[in-house]
């Protein structure tokens, strides 16, 4: 199955205080960690979402950028959806330090020729670490109009529609997400 991949990081990161892309873990950039991750996973194209504002981290990176602006990390997806040239994106939030290549090949493993996949631990859908069909454009092109911009919402419509299947993940520590320094010392040790 050949997929994109597309590192989600246009949020504002008011509680971070300083652009969450740009932070660096083990002397490595947020972003490009996420990326290289990505393409160890098997995405043959791979690109970074950032806000219509944001300045690009790397000129030879490609960039997708958000156009419903403020809209959250479904306007990303959307972006990532639009952009794609395969039929499905494989997304990651640029806010997740410990994600590991076997948590994102558990995801893929879930997907086939018709499917996307959006891991689920317990019973809450983890949107920002799934892999979508770009058949969901739509989907979330109608829940961005009419400003409904909860990216679980935007999961649950995917799975309702069949476009997505749920893959129950053991580890919850690879979806833990960093929104302030405190977090990310604590998550990271730095």
């Amino acid at each position: 199955m050949k997929f994109s991949g597309v590192v989600l990081a246009g949020g504002k990161s008011r509680r971070m205080g300083f652009p969450k892309h740009l932070i660096e873990v083990e002397g490595i950039p947020l972003w490009r960690r996420q990326m290289d991750l990505l393409s160890r996973a098997g995405a043959s194209s791979t690109a970074l979402s950032l806000g219509s504002e944001q300045p690009v981290p790397d000129p030879a990176i490609e960039v997708v950028r958000d156009t419903f602006p403020d809209s959250g990390p479904l306007g990303g997806i959307a972006a990532a959806l639009t952009w794609s040239p395969h039929p499905f994106v494989l997304v990651l939030a640029v806010d997740l330090p410990l994600m590991t290549l076997e948590v994102l090949q558990q995801i893929l493993e879930t997907c086939d020729d018709l499917h996307g996949c959006v891991p689920y631990l317990e019973n809450n859908p983890e949107p920002l670490a799934a892999i979508y069909p770009i058949a969901a454009l739509d989907l979330a092109l109608q829940r961005l109009k009419s400003g409904r911009l909860a990216a679980r919402g935007f999961a649950e419509d995917c799975a309702t529609a069949g476009l997505v299947r749920a893959a129950r993940i053991a580890t919850s520590g690879a979806f833990e997400n960093a929104n302030t320094p405190r977090q990310l010392s604590d998550m990271t040790g730095h």
